[in-house]
């Protein structure tokens, strides 16, 4: 089974994508919460669904139940009380009002752009911070100053709003620059990288693996699919990457867009949930563009280059929240 490495007690938890099954949210971790107990923390990706006691039972032992939409968090429930809270959120995704399950005002904060909170109220509502749209948790605990700052938990990486920084590495490594602690090259108006980790494809073989950089285990085998035209002798070989309709999808880093449905060609069946891959510019690409990760049958000839997988491992890409592809041989 699919493992990730938990970056702040070091357990090991579950990575977003299980195998082929299309099936999500299994990821647990275990984060320390003071007095020497643990808190369970079951994701959905890297959104927070429920918190479980130290016991691991989910009968009597659900310390709070978050519920969340297509744009992220929206609520959380503490079953002790039977309080709910509902969030309103600014463009950041910084939570900025909190209602009660009347839709009373209970507290309010403004933030500035690296996360400093002025709050009404000093809630210690782990969502009440920096992204809490995003499921990033903040852990009040650690604030030296009532509450205006502290460390938040974004996805793979630590943040300091104190300080605008992360204090975790990149999980990638050096596959994402020489500075170790900084975020997307520091280019945030072009690009994003919510979960920190990536997807792997290897020409020669077809493999999709996922990979979450700095842990003390190899890349994770996920499925194995195809690239290239089977007949003319492309399919999986490297050595024509650069042959237009012909070799696999060139090496380099992609994008992955969101989902499509193409319409079919005269005689063919439509293309649906395809995932266009965007190149890099740094990419050398030759004379080819245009790929996407769609479906086809690998005994016949469905590729000219692009990837070929099933729907529901595309499902879970997509829904893994991780849009980044990394080409190798």
């Amino acid at each position: 089974m699919c493992r990730r490495l938990c970056p702040l007690c070091f357990c090991w938890v579950l990575p977003p994508m299980p195998r082929a099954a299309g099936r999500r949210g299994q990821t647990n971790g275990i984060i320390g919460t003071g007095g020497g107990t643990l808190t369970y923390f079951v994701y959905d990706g890297l959104l927070p669904l429920v918190e479980v006691n130290g016991s691991g039972n989910y009968t009597g032992s659900i310390v709070a139940v978050n519920t969340v939409g297509a744009n992220g968090l929206l609520s959380r429930r503490t079953p002790g009380n039977g309080a709910s809270v509902f969030y309103v959120y600014d463009p950041q995704g910084n939570a900025v009002e909190r209602l009660d399950g009347t839709g009373a005002l209970t507290g309010s904060a403004l933030f500035d752009a690296f996360g400093k909170r002025a709050s009404t109220d000093g809630s210690v509502d782990p969502y009440s911070g920096y992204g809490g749209q995003w499921g990033y948790y903040s852990d009040w605990e650690t604030s030296a100053d009532s509450g205006a700052t502290c460390l938040a938990l974004l996805g793979h990486r630590h943040y300091d709003s104190a300080t605008g920084r992360f204090i975790t590495r990149d999980p990638i490594g050096y596959e994402g620059g020489v500075n170790l602690y900084a975020y997307i090259g520091n280019d945030v108006l072009v690009w994003i990288d919510p979960g920190g980790t990536e997807w792997i494809y290897r020409q020669k073989s077809g493999d999709l693996y996922w990979h979450l950089g700095g842990a003390p285990f190899p890349p994770i085998y996920v499925d194995t699919g195809g690239s290239g035209d089977k007949k003319r002798g492309g399919r999986n070989n490297p050595g024509k990457q650069f042959v237009p309709n012909v070799g696999p999808i060139p090496r380099g880093w992609y994008t992955i867009g969101p989902p499509f449905d193409r319409k079919p060609k005269k005689g063919r069946s439509p293309l649906k949930y395809m995932l266009p891959l965007m190149p890099d510019p740094g990419n050398d690409m030759g004379p080819r563009d245009d790929f996407a990760m769609h479906d086809g049958d690998l005994r016949k000839n469905p590729s000219h280059g692009c990837l070929i997988f099933h729907v529901p491992l595309r499902k879970g890409v997509w829904g893994s929240g991780e849009h980044r592809l990394h080409v190798v041989e």
